[in-house]
Formats: C-alpha cells, sequence, structure tokens
C-alpha cells in the first residue's frame, strides 16, 4: 500500500510539473495573487492592474531611487498606514527587495525560476539551469517603467559594492562617506535630555569601541547648509551645466558598440546551442563513444557558459549606461524647475540631486552631484 501511494504521488507530481511546465513554454504567466501587491487576476485570466495597491509600488521605487534603504522604506509605509501584501503594518527588508527585483512589475515575466527536487519532500531548488527557464516579454500591463526598473536594479548593485552597512535613518542616511577609512557617517545624539540637545553626523568606524578614525563629526545643520549654499552655486551656472551634461548624456548614450557586441554574442550562444542539442541527438540514435561524449559535450557546455557570462556582463554595461542617462535627466529636470535661489534646506531635493559628500578632513569636503559634477568645499565656512 505504501509503495502504491508513493507511486501515485510521483505520479501526480509529474502531471502537475508537466502543466505548469506547458504553461510556462506557452508564456503564460502564473502569479500567487494572494500575496502578490499590485496584481489581480483578471477576467481573461492574465494580471490586471489594481490601482490602489499600483501606486504603493511606484512610491516604493521612487523612496529607493531617492536615496531609502529598505529598511528605511519600511518605516515610511508604516507611517503612512500601508499594509504590507500578507496584511502586516511592519514590512521586511526582504519583502521591499522583492518588490524592488521582480520583474513582472515592468510586464515581464521569467518563468521557472526555481523547481521542485524530490516529489515526496516537495523541496524546491533554485533553477541554475537543470531545467529550462522562460522569459517573456510584454507578458501584462507594466506597473513600472522598465527603464525605471533597470534604474532600480543598477542602484542596487552599486549599494552592494559600497563599503560598510547602509542605514534608513533621515535624510543624510548612505549620503555621507569618510573620505578616509570609506564608511557611511551614522547620526549621534548628544545632550539628549537637555535643551542642548545636537545631532551630529559621525564616521560609523568612530562609533565602534576600541577602533579610531581621524574623520571629523559635522552638526546636522552644517550639512543643511552646506547642501544649501552648494545648490545655489550650482544654480548660477545653470545654463552652462545643462548646456556639458547634455553632451555627456549623448556620449553615454551611445551604446552602438555593445548593442552590436551582444547581439553578435547572441548569435554565437544559438549557434553553439543548436550544435549542442545536435550532438545529444546525435548520441541518442547513434552508437558514440561515452567517455568521448562526455569529454566534448561538457567542452561545449563550458563555451556555452561562458558565452552567457560574456552576454550577461555586456548587458550589465548597457543598463548601466542607461541607468546612469536617466539620473542625469532627473538631475536636469531638478535644476531646470528651481527658477530661484533656496534660501531653506529641502529634504526632497537633497535626495533627488545629491550622490554623496565625501568628508576628507576637518577643513575640506567633497559634495557630489548625481550628474557628476563635484563641488570641493571648505568645512570651516559651515561650523
Amino acid at each position: 500500500m505504501s509503495s502504491l501511494a508513493q507511486e501515485e504521488s510521483r505520479s501526480i507530481s509529474e502531471n502537475v510539473t508537466w502543466g505548469y511546465r506547458k504553461r510556462f513554454s506557452e508564456g503564460r504567466v502564473l502569479i500567487p495573487y494572494g500575496n502578490f501587491l499590485g496584481y489581480k487576476k483578471g477576467e481573461d485570466g492574465l494580471p490586471k492592474v489594481v490601482p490602489e495597491e499600483a501606486k504603493t509600488i511606484r512610491l516604493i521605487y521612487k523612496l529607493f531611487l531617492d536615496g531609502k534603504t529598505s529598511c528605511g522604506i519600511g518605516k515610511i509605509l508604516k507611517e503612512l498606514g500601508i499594509l504590507s501584501p500578507i496584511g502586516k503594518k511592519d514590512w521586511s527588508d526582504t519583502t521591499i527587495m522583492s518588490i524592488l527585483t521582480n520583474e513582472k512589475y515592468k510586464g515581464e515575466a521569467i518563468l521557472q525560476k526555481s523547481f521542485v527536487v524530490d516529489y515526496l519532500t516537495k523541496k524546491t531548488k533554485r533553477n541554475e539551469g537543470e531545467v529550462p527557464m522562460y522569459h517573456v516579454k510584454n507578458s501584462h500591463e507594466a506597473i513600472i517603467d522598465p527603464e525605471v526598473f533597470d534604474l532600480v536594479q543598477a542602484e542596487i548593485e552599486k549599494r552592494k559594492k559600497l563599503k560598510g552597512s547602509q542605514s534608513g535613518h533621515g535624510v543624510f542616511s548612505s549620503k555621507i562617506v569618510c573620505g578616509q577609512c570609506g564608511e557611511f557617517y551614522g547620526p549621534r545624539t548628544f545632550h539628549s535630555n537637555s535643551k542642548y540637545r545636537k545631532l551630529k553626523w559621525q564616521c560609523k568606524t568612530g562609533l565602534k569601541k576600541g577602533v579610531k578614525c581621524g574623520a571629523p563629526l559635522i552638526y546636522k545643520e552644517s550639512i543643511e547648509k552646506m547642501f544649501t549654499r552648494s545648490f545655489n552655486r550650482l544654480l548660477k551656472n545653470r545654463e552652462e551645466i545643462i548646456e556639458n551634461s547634455g553632451k555627456f548624456i549623448k556620449e553615454i548614450d551611445d551604446t552602438e558598440f555593445l548593442e552590436t557586441e551582444k547581439a553578435g554574442l547572441c548569435g554565437e550562444n544559438r549557434l553553439l546551442y543548436n550544435k549542442i542539442q545536435s550532438y545529444v541527438d546525435k548520441n541518442a540514435t547513434e552508437t558514440l563513444n561515452q567517455h568521448e561524449y562526455k569529454e566534448h559535450y561538457n567542452t561545449l557546455s563550458d563555451e556555452y557558459e561562458e558565452l552567457k557570462q560574456k552576454i550577461e556582463k555586456t548587458d550589465t554595461k548597457l543598463k548601466s549606461k542607461r541607468a546612469r542617462v536617466r539620473l542625469i535627466e532627473n538631475f536636469l529636470n531638478e535644476i531646470s524647475a528651481r527658477e530661484n535661489l533656496i534660501d531653506t534646506f529641502d529634504e526632497k531635493l537633497f535626495t533627488s540631486v545629491v550622490d554623496k559628500i565625501v568628508v576628507k578632513s576637518y577643513t575640506k569636503a567633497t559634495l557630489v552631484f548625481k550628474n557628476g559634477q563635484e563641488l570641493s568645499l571648505n568645512l570651516e565656512k559651515y561650523k
């Protein structure tokens, strides 16, 4: 009876798996609508956008591009009273990052990212080439513009390469960098229980016990003055900056060489795939030396993987260039919209136009804008 039950379980599992893979091969998108924010199942069986939930998705992407971390975004959503996909007040970092990296929000779907390894334990495994994976473009209505999605992926990769941990606490989080050790600055409160309460930002290395860093502490008000005056200096040369940035965009946006390189690699990849498939078919119909077959197959397989990696690297370069262009365009939109100089600190403007502030010493700092322009600052002027 146990053997019969096991065989029945295997049969059911294979039938279900076959059904899923048939739908995948036909490009039919499957979404777990119960806990998937932004979409519901439409009458035609395709994902349909839920307007209110789509606003939350767009807000998450905007906040991330404004410089917020997943932790910081979660806190903002909680303060706004927006519930998570499973109906909770608290948003986990994992949930936020899942939303930021899910290609379905740009109207595409990568199907069969994972598969069931054991039909008895139902153990799943991430698909690393063991079974076919299907990439369906324009499969349903997008919530996030594909360019914005790619910009977010580039920003995620950029943040991964940064030294130190990022924080979602405050507008200056992950924006101020120590020029001596490369760590981020973090907030530190002095005289918290008195009228002399002051908030300073300090290199996180200096916050660790037994570790010293020669970087100075900076008052919150000093950073605000630093930005306000620097942005006004920028506005005075607005026309020149717009002209130079426009030329820079043209240079970056020239992706013809990379696109040609990618097309060539994809062509080689298709030919090699067909060659491997023909060799497998030949082995199935003819009597070949299996030792020689495996050696040749492994050689072809290694070449195929190497080509795939080259295609991915080229594609990453293309996306990085497009993301850079989008950042500069957003920067230009901000300065173009400002007719007058600013006299008070603007949080939204700061996160939109500033890439980072590098504190080099007690007297020197560099403010880097998102168009790549740098301004050298004398910290003595902002005390």
